[in-house]
């Protein structure tokens, strides 16, 4: 069957949208390498410091009547100030904020008619450097990998429904319990916006009401499920704090009480309990919910915005190791229920989810190498807080000042003069 190949589409810093008829398109990814010579040392010592932003060359030929008209719309585009947005025809690359690095034409006749041919050279930018994220392919392609794994974990519960119906009453305290376990640990990360608390209330009120009536209106409860877990992701709180409340969910529904423990040693509640259709449906509900928030956890981290590389890299830690226990929790399921093939569909997940955490995390991983690094000075003698801003920032403005009371927690006489031997944390 042909492959309908994707078209390269160049969005200017003003939104203005233009198709470009390439006829060779190209891309480059540069590593920026340290070199150090050491003297009486054969060879060099190559330090690895990240990848250079993507370099996109473009040739395009221009011709028939009208084509210096589409020439001079082109130019238009091409010089306008800001970055702009490359949707490239690799899905792999998908959707990039860029700017126009170098334009060459020329112009000539064949046959009384003219033709021009273009080379542009598109460089991949981030799009801020104080409010930074994922590039938009990044989140788009882990958004669209955690909506197909959470919509495969609704249909294998939907198709489960019958089993589930076979020790009914037990399937309600399944949901029940659950739901609440998830809400106590979700609704702390929500308080703080009044409009999405009272949301995701009304979903948990919508969920406990329709456990009765799983058996009869099972695609209603799995819906709203997945809605009060994403609306997590919409939540004003810090990321540390949702990324734990993602992490602290996904333990307790599993049943890991001590998560000191590594990842190997775990012992989920549902993988010592003795196999019965009353433990075999919460093990169905734990799954789902745990595939749900290990989607939005990812789906989270990746669209976050973070200020310093610590912050960033914190992040993928969390992620990964909260991976290798979601991963852990379910290979002991599957052993303690291997008698009942039908309850451990959610397990073939496995890979699928790993594929979605590693994107996310390598997502994040490229994105810290832009962000500022966490430095931190202890101070030799009481020094003013305009003199550390100068010091740490070549700035003084309000601005700096507030950030550095706001990044030290400085309170009282400490926001004026900072004294000897405080730590204070700056970023550059």
């Amino acid at each position: 069957m042909a492959v309908k190949f994707r078209k390269l589409i160049y969005q200017s810093p003003s939104g203005a949208r233009i198709e470009l008829q390439f006829r060779d398109l190209r891309d480059t990814q540069r590593t920026r390498i340290g070199k150090f010579d050491f003297v009486g040392v054969d060879g060099s010592y190559l330090q690895h410091n990240g990848m250079d932003a993507q370099e996109f060359p473009c040739e395009m030929t221009l011709s028939g009547p009208d084509y210096q008209e589409r020439l001079g719309y082109m130019r238009e585009m091409f010089r306008e100030k800001g970055i702009g947005t490359l949707y490239h025809p690799d899905p792999s690359i998908g959707a990039i904020y860029v700017v126009v690095e170098t334009v060459d034409v020329s112009q000539g006749v064949v046959i009384d008619s003219g033709y021009a041919k273009i080379s542009v050279t598109f460089r991949e930018s981030i799009f801020s450097t104080t409010d930074t994220q994922s590039r938009p392919s990044d989140i788009a392609e882990v958004t669209s990998l955690a909506n197909v794994a959470i919509a495969d974990a609704g249909s294998w519960l939907s198709d489960l429904i019958n089993t589930i119906s076979s020790a009914y009453s037990a399937a309600v305290g399944a949901i029940d319990s659950v739901t609440k376990v998830v809400k106590d640990v979700l609704g702390e990360v929500l308080k703080i916006s009044n409009e999405l608390f009272s949301a995701f209330n009304n979903a948990v009120a919508s969920i406990l009401g329709l456990a009765d009536t799983l058996v009869f209106a099972p695609l209603e409860a799995i819906n709203q499920i997945k809605s009060m877990i994403a609306l997590v992701e919409e939540s004003v709180d810090s990321i540390e704090d949702r990324i734990k409340a993602y992490g602290d969910a996904i333990k307790k529904t599993f049943g890991i009480e001590d998560d000191t423990l590594p990842p190997p040693d775990i012992q989920p509640d549902m993988a010592v309990v003795e196999p019965t259709p009353e433990t075999r449906n919460r093990a169905i509900i734990s799954q789902f919910y745990a595939v749900n928030l290990m989607c939005g956890m990812a789906k989270t981290i990746v669209s976050a915005d973070y200020t310093n590389r610590q912050q960033a890299l914190s992040a993928v830690r969390e992620l990964l190791l909260t991976y290798e226990y979601f991963s852990q929790a379910l290979d002991k399921i599957q052993t303690n229920f291997s008698g009942n093939p039908r309850s451990l569909q959610f397990v073939s997940l496995a890979p699928q989810l790993r594929g979605l955490v590693m994107r996310a995390a390598y997502s994040i991983q490229r994105l810290a190498y832009s962000l500022e690094t966490q430095r931190t000075e202890t101070l030799a003698q009481d020094t003013p807080l305009v003199v550390l801003a100068a010091r740490f920032y070549g700035d003084v403005s309000e601005t700096t000042l507030r950030r550095l009371i706001t990044d030290n927690r400085l309170t009282g006489r400490d926001v004026v003069i900072v004294p000897a031997g405080r730590k204070v944390v700056y970023y550059a």
